[in-house]
């Protein structure tokens, strides 16, 4: 009898749908935190939620990195675990990897949540985290990090900010803000009127537009 309620429950808990099973937002894959600190994390991450209408994960790997970059690695974590809300999958990945070569925190963005966390913001979220994680107090570091994004998120999105996609380059939006610079208002032009579907790249390395 035993056996046969075992085979139903197992039974019961694939037919539920994707949005019950997609829940869980601590994956500590590496074991790093005791159970009291990741029903803490979890906590932490409802809130931040509920708070700002976007999604948030952490996840703790033990993972050679081999070709791939950190970023790739939280970005593939965060699109396999079907994270982000709305059309955009907007939401955050706060990934710890502790391969012995590779030991890293890396902070992956997507959607509207690009536009909230700049490169300055990431960097002093992480300057909250890394001294924690450096003496060992991972779950705080994972705390730390959950609170400077969720500050962040409170402050708005700075002004002349622009939105492209980290793999390809293109430019998916940009500041409507009086004080832009005049190319962000071309692009906008261009985007709403000229020619929404035309390709506009922005190259991070030589921080040059091209249309």
């Amino acid at each position: 009898m035993k056996k046969i309620m075992r085979a139903l429950a197992i039974a019961m808990l694939l037919l539920l749908p994707l949005s019950a099973a997609a829940q869980q937002r601590v994956f500590d894959n590496a074991q790093v935190f005791s159970a009291a600190e990741e029903q803490k994390i979890t906590e932490a991450v409802d809130a931040f939620i509920a708070q700002t209408g976007m999604d948030y994960a952490v996840v703790t790997v033990n993972q050679k990195l081999g070709s791939q970059t950190q970023h790739e690695l939280a970005r593939d974590y965060y699109r396999s675990l079907g994270l982000g809300t709305g059309d955009d999958a907007s939401g955050a990945l706060y990934c710890l990897n502790f391969y012995t070569n590779n030991r890293y925190e890396y902070l992956y963005t997507d959607g509207k949540m690009i536009d909230y966390m700049t490169d300055a913001r990431i960097e002093s979220a992480l300057d909250q985290s890394n001294p924690l994680l450096k003496q060992g107090q991972y779950a705080d570091g994972a705390l730390a990090m959950i609170a400077a994004v969720q500050y962040f998120v409170s402050q708005g999105v700075p002004s002349n900010q622009f939105r492209y996609d980290t793999d390809t380059g293109k430019i998916l939006s940009v500041s409507n803000s009086a004080d832009s610079p005049a190319w962000m208002s071309t692009v906008q032009s261009y985007l709403d009127q000229v020619n929404p579907d035309g390709e506009y790249r922005y190259d991070p390395a030589t921080d040059r537009v091209y249309f």
